[in-house]
């Protein structure tokens, strides 16, 4: 995956690799995951995610570069106002997942789509409740909410 020598020994080199190349997953139903890789053994040649892999998919290291997350975010924060109707919004909130901290500028890309209504928000640890399907560990997901 391209990884630096020191990420093998140095904290922090691994920390960024990790980042950047998070676990895909793909389920028999077509349900697809990312992982966070928080440790690893670099003996047994082995990751360690934040969340549990199920079994009976299909799992690959993922890449990204920051601007990729940058650009996901900037969309994320484009369809939370769109799907105001063209009003303006008069605030915006964010929860965005803490790995995007490392590869990503959300407090400022934000409160760019805000048109200069309040903005708040903050990271967290998967806590994104979804609307319809099964519950799913969101390791690198933004979530905004316009209000008008």
């Amino acid at each position: 995956v391209g990884a630096p020598r020191e990420a093998r020994t140095c904290r922090d080199a691994f920390a960024r690799l990790a980042h950047a190349r998070p676990i895909g997953l793909r389920r028999r139903n077509g349900e697809e995951h990312v992982r966070l890789v928080v440790g690893a053994d670099a003996a047994r040649r082995a990751r360690r995610p934040a969340a549990p892999v199920p079994p009976g998919g299909v799992a690959w290291v993922m890449g990204h570069a920051p601007d990729d997350v940058s650009a996901a975010g900037r969309d994320a924060c484009a369809a939370a106002v769109a799907g105001l109707g063209g009003a303006a919004p008069i605030g915006l909130l964010a929860f965005g997942a803490a790995a995007r901290r490392a590869v990503a500028s959300e407090p400022r890309t934000v409160a760019e789509h805000a048109d200069g209504a309040p903005v708040a928000g903050f990271y967290g640890y998967g806590e994104i409740a979804r609307a319809r399907g099964v519950s799913a560990f969101h390791h690198q997901a933004l979530a905004v909410l316009a209000v008008a």
